[in-house]
């Protein structure tokens, strides 16, 4: 399954803004943050803007989103610090820029600062997957949102189809592998591992991944509770063991051949349906796809 892809930018270079005719708060503010006196520049900078004339100052909020996007940088840690009010409030204040600026004389910085903080978002929604932290995991979420969020403002025909897929295969994969370090512990990450998935089927039915990942979620998840009957004592417990492990598989059944009527080519899923039918006793149906695992593994062979 896809992993969310890491994205790297660079610095942007200090704004090029004119502030001849503002305020002096500004270019006072404006002078400290080219001396890297980021503190007291944002101290200057937040005290204009919270004026009525310095509230809708482009300039003045164009200036402020550089001043704190280095202190998110420089003195915050940058993307090490998921929790950075300072890239909060960059953000904010380059949107605002945006907003005011009706002849887009900042069009072009604002853009590359926001679509820069977006990006160090959209990593730290990887960066929380891919720990698979239990207790942190769904944190993830609101990371993938501010992306989304930012790129839309920026671009509101933007379409995120492609990403929102790719993000909630993560995230399944992330909840599947917490859920398989415990089974009985971590059981509840089985049924976010299953939600994430069948979110991406409301965004893109034809997803062959989330479709047979579907198809191998529920079989094995049967496949493992019918593991458990050797364990058992009593008729009864057997009795619901063995009907909630069959009804399991069976639930497997229909994504795996959603799957294959996707793409019938790929082995692993002629091997799961194979597998799925001979455990629903139906030696027909799997001699049939065992038949075409054995063709596709001898054309690949010869390829």
């Amino acid at each position: 399954m896809k992993k969310l892809i890491y994205i790297w930018i660079f610095v942007i270079a200090i704004p090029s803004v004119v502030v001849g005719q503002g305020s002096e708060l500004v270019e006072q503010a404006y002078l400290l943050y080219k001396k890297d006196s980021l503190t007291a520049a944002a101290t200057l900078i937040d005290e204009y803007v919270s004026t009525k004339k310095g509230s809708t100052d482009n300039t003045a909020w164009h200036i402020r989103g550089f001043i704190y996007k280095n202190i998110y940088i420089k003195l915050d840690g940058g993307q090490e610090n998921l929790n950075s009010k300072a890239r909060e409030e960059a953000l904010k204040s380059f949107k605002k820029s945006v907003v005011y600026d009706e002849g887009g004389k900042y069009n072009v910085q604002n853009t590359k600062a926001l679509k820069f903080l977006a990006v160090t978002y959209f990593n730290n929604a990887s960066d929380i997957i891919l720990k698979q932290d239990p207790n942190t995991i769904e944190d993830a979420n609101e990371y993938y949102l501010t992306y989304k969020e930012t790129i839309v403002f920026l671009a509101p025909d933007t379409s995120l189809k492609e990403n929102d897929v790719k993000f909630n295969l993560a995230m399944c994969t992330g909840h599947r592998k917490i859920y398989e370090r415990d089974r009985i512990a971590n059981s509840e990450h089985w049924d976010k591992s299953n939600e994430y998935l069948k979110t991406v089927l409301e965004i893109d039915a034809e997803s062959f991944e989330a479709n047979y990942s579907l198809g191998v979620s529920h079989y094995n998840h049967g496949a493992y509770t019918l593991e458990k009957l050797p364990e058992t004592e009593g008729i009864i417990d057997m009795y619901e063991i063995m009907h909630e492990g069959t009804r399991s598989i069976e639930l497997a059944l229909p994504f795996m051949l959603r799957a294959y009527e996707i793409d019938s080519t790929k082995i692993e899923v002629v091997k799961g349906l194979r597998i799925i039918y001979f455990n629903l006793n139906k030696e027909k149906e799997s001699q049939f796809y065992g038949d075409q695992e054995k063709e596709l593994r001898e054309q690949q062979g010869k390829l």
